[in-house]
């Protein structure tokens, strides 16, 4: 599972059952903030940083 934020990987430790696969991060350099109610710009920064982590993250899992 990976996330966004610390705050979502508290949430899902929190809901999800006793000995689960514990999430990631998606950006390993960082938090992604969350866009909403942001300017359109933050939301395509947001696209952008999303999409370099799911590309990182694939290419973690394909190169093992």
């Amino acid at each position: 599972i990976y996330v966004m934020d610390s705050y979502h990987r508290e949430f899902i430790l929190k809901m999800g059952p006793p000995g689960m696969v514990e999430p990631k991060l998606l950006d390993e350099d960082g938090e992604i903030k969350d866009p909403i109610g942001q300017s359109e710009e933050f939301y395509r920064r947001c696209a952008e940083q999303i999409s370099r982590g799911v590309a990182a993250r694939l290419k973690e899992i394909f190169e093992d």
